[in-house]
């Protein structure tokens, strides 16, 4: 089906605010009845531009826009109500709106002549494009013309690859992992053209002593031919954290010669432990011998230990995060059961077994200096899933990388000045994980990626940090701290990233905004006073020159030489006089702290 046709441009509606670029052309405006929490009604015009959809009040002396979602961000949209209950006062009629940022909208329509049914399939056709458009998915132009972030790079940088792009070198940084380790080579062969695994990047970090030629069959024994590779290099014990999928064993306990090997020479190229490597299976044990039926499993090799960390699969996040959105919801208009409903929702509970995990990780890379080869079942290393994007189905999609800035969160608030990033970085980078604003979190794959050439196609979200990069720094940041981080995972210490899940909640107040003035205000003193410091230091050696020119001039003048040496030596008195005081008075202070 073509592209709906745009029936008028932004401008006439002198919305108050501002648009992006490329979003100037309305799609669909249609009257509506905006309904909150069931009780507050609003009436106004629902109004989908390509990227977003907005509620616009018609109130006559000020218009507000109430609602503004991208449209990406949409999950669901359902009809609520039916024809047996249209005679039934005070039921609602009319569709709901569901956000993958747990927000959700109910807009109510008039009974009769269709209007819910058109649209429905308006709204359907807007926010699902490849659902209901017969589009070549495999052709970059056919498929980008689907999303918002083709029409924002046409007008932004039509004719260069912006600079978010080419942030992030493959090469450069193994190589600076790596840091000339004999034991450990870069591997640009192996996967070139991803031929080994199509999930993989196309340059891996493997064991320098194994033969490339047997890494086709480790790749048979492992879920999705994902096979162990270097993932982190400790330079200061050697350890090292390699990733890999579940290993084929099935109910028969296969095994591969090839793939013990490989973990043998992980396990001898860390020059401090012993033969064993240590594997930490993230999954409860009871679902990876359930794998088993289906062909999956774990190791159970005699040069390996075996850990497993309960942590729980993508279904179980998914009710968590629906049952966390659920429990806002209720808490928007009666917040007696907030606290047990947050509680059953579990959410909290996960966010702390990611940590626990994370923790005993790097205890035993960092304090045990041991090798650790991590995975769970197919091995979704540290990439969301991203079907979705434009689909109505949202089976494949998992809240993976949600948890992974939770975690970065409560890293945040354990430890406030290790981070140069602050907290409004993490909530930048959730928001445009769906909102197709930029490609950046486009597609499942390096593969795909590349393909599509996406970088021709979309910007990039880096860009946009690296140019705002004022807004999301850290000013407590400390550059001299270096230690490793072990958080406290007491579930006391776990917050609800309020900032994020509740922001949309009616009557919660976010700090965020205070915060970041705040941080603004830090910002600029510490500029005035690093300047003023500066100066004073160029005052001091300007002095300390025109002190020498002065001293260089009375030395050739032919002063008397006993002269000189009595002022001298009156100087050097002086001198040593100065230090003596300035050592007293440390003394005093070294010793009023530390008894304080």
């Amino acid at each position: 089906q073509p592209e709906p046709p745009t029936i008028q441009h932004a401008h006439e509606l002198q919305l108050p605010i501002k648009l992006l670029k490329g979003e100037e052309e309305i799609k669909l405006r249609e009257d509506v009845t905006y309904r909150i929490n069931n009780r507050t009604t609003y009436r106004g015009e629902l109004v989908l531009t390509k990227y977003r959809l907005m509620f616009v009040t018609k109130a006559p002396d000020q218009v507000q826009v109430l609602v503004d979602v991208p449209l990406g961000m949409i999950s669901q949209i359902e009809k609520v109500g039916g024809q047996a209950r249209s005679n039934i006062g005070d039921v609602p009629y009319g569709i709901e709106i569901n956000c993958k940022d747990l927000r959700c909208y109910f807009f109510d329509n008039a009974k009769g002549q269709n209007q819910r049914r058109n649209l429905l399939e308006h709204l359907t056709r807007l926010v699902f494009p490849i659902s209901i458009n017969k589009t070549d998915v495999t052709n970059p132009v056919q498929f980008f013309s689907l999303f918002f972030a083709s029409d924002f790079k046409k007008k932004m940088c039509p004719n260069a690859i912006d600079e978010g792009w080419t942030l992030y070198n493959k090469m450069k940084d193994y190589t600076r992992m790596q840091n000339c380790d004999p034991h450990w080579t870069i591997n640009a062969d192996i996967n070139k053209g991803y031929a080994l695994c199509d999930t993989y990047p196309d340059i891996l970090v493997l064991p320098s002593n194994f033969d490339a030629s047997r890494l086709s069959r480790v790749a048979e024994f492992r879920s999705r031919t994902r096979i162990p590779v270097l993932s982190w290099y400790s330079r200061e014990t050697y350890a090292t954290i390699t990733r890999s999928s579940q290993p084929l064993t099935g109910l028969s306990n296969k095994t591969c010669e090839d793939d013990i090997d490989l973990l043998r020479k992980v396990a001898d190229a860390n020059v401090n432990q012993g033969p064993k490597l240590l594997i930490l299976d993230a999954r409860p044990k009871m679902h990876a011998m359930a794998n088993m039926a289906n062909g999956g499993g774990y190791e159970d090799y005699p040069n390996c230990e075996l850990e497993f960390h309960n942590i729980q699969n993508i279904h179980v996040m998914r009710e968590s995060l629906r049952k966390l959105q659920a429990s806002l919801r209720t808490a928007a208009h009666d917040d007696k059961t907030w606290f047990s409903d947050l509680e059953n929702s579990n959410w909290l509970f996960h966010i702390k077994a990611i940590l626990t995990g994370a923790i005993r990780l790097v205890s035993l890379v960092h304090n045990e200096k041991r090798s650790v080869l991590v995975h769970c079942s197919d091995g979704w290393d540290r990439t969301a899933q991203r079907i979705g994007h434009g689909d109505k189905s949202d089976s494949e999609r998992s809240p993976v990388f949600l948890q992974f800035l939770d975690c970065t969160f409560q890293l945040l608030q354990q430890f406030p000045s290790v981070f140069e990033f602050n907290e409004k970085l993490l909530i930048t980078i959730a928001d445009n994980l769906y909102s197709c604003q930029y490609g950046t979190f486009l597609l499942n794959s390096e593969k795909l990626r590349t393909e599509m050439r996406v970088s021709e196609h979309t910007m990039s979200l880096w860009t946009h940090v690296l140019r705002e990069r004022s807004l999301y720094l850290n000013p407590f940041y400390n550059d001299k701290i270096e230690k490793v981080l072990l958080p406290n995972n007491g579930i006391r210490q776990i917050k609800l990233w309020k900032n994020y899940y509740c922001r949309y909640v009616p009557g919660f107040k976010s700090n965020l905004d205070a915060v970041s003035q705040r941080y603004s205000t830090l910002f600029s003193l510490r500029k005035k006073l690093t300047d003023e410091l500066n100066a004073l230091r160029q005052d001091d050696e300007i002095q300390a020159a025109h002190n020498r020119t002065s001293s260089s001039m009375l030395m050739s003048s032919g002063t008397s030489s006993t002269n000189v040496v009595t002022s001298s030596n009156s100087l050097s008195s002086t001198t040593r006089q100065i230090p003596s005081d300035i050592s007293s008075k440390s003394s005093s202070i070294s010793t009023a702290t530390f008894m304080n």
